[in-house]
């Protein structure tokens, strides 16, 4: 069975070789065939990893680290500078940065490290980082019941600084929020929340 599996990674390995002839020079492709021979599964293998998101639920994640009678809860929990990486849909190029996730909970309190996780299912998929901040939060009012969920996506995108303008270095910093997070007033609460204080 693994030898079949095998046998298909490689062959979808030289599919994307064929594709690659129409623009690469013959000395590059040549180069490229020897590696892929010796090690013919490895483009494939790496996209499987890359794309993970795919195969998993959010709820795989669902850890709940603290219970509280409904609205007793007052403050804000926050997980800041979550590093994370994607695939842009527009142009199938990678994009990295950090997630920013802040949270008024009700009655659920998720442990720290599920919020990584949840952040590293939702990203190891083909994504605009706009719909990756919505389904973060959303994501987490689903899991948490709690009452607003505000999400901050800091990345550097390879299609804006590679390609096209060129812009080497520029950050895209997206935000989403949902419930009470969503409201005017709660924004410098929030400021405060994520600097710390």
């Amino acid at each position: 069975m693994n030898d079949i599996i095998c046998k298909q990674k490689s062959e979808r390995d030289f599919l994307l070789l064929e594709w690659m002839r129409s623009y690469l020079p013959k000395d590059i492709i040549t180069q490229v065939e020897q590696t892929m021979r010796a090690s013919p599964d490895r483009i494939t293998s790496a996209y499987e990893e890359l794309l993970s998101g795919y195969g998993e639920r959010i709820d795989d994640h669902l850890s709940v680290a603290a219970t509280y009678d409904q609205g007793s809860y007052k403050g804000y929990v926050s997980a800041l500078k979550i590093p994370f990486s994607s695939f842009c849909m527009h142009h199938l190029l990678p994009y990295s940065g950090t997630v920013d996730v802040v949270y008024r909970p009700n009655e659920l309190i998720l442990g720290l490290g599920k919020i990584a996780r949840i952040i590293g299912t939702l990203s190891k998929r083909f994504q605009i980082q706009e719909h990756l901040a919505k389904e973060i939060a959303e994501g987490m009012d689903c899991l948490t019941k709690g009452c607003g969920t505000f999400v901050s996506i800091s990345a550097v995108h390879c299609c804006v600084c590679n390609r096209g303008p060129l812009a080497h270095g520029s950050t895209n910093v997206v935000t989403y929020a949902t419930g009470e997070l969503a409201e005017v007033k709660s924004q410098a609460q929030l400021a405060n929340v994520m600097i710390g204080k």
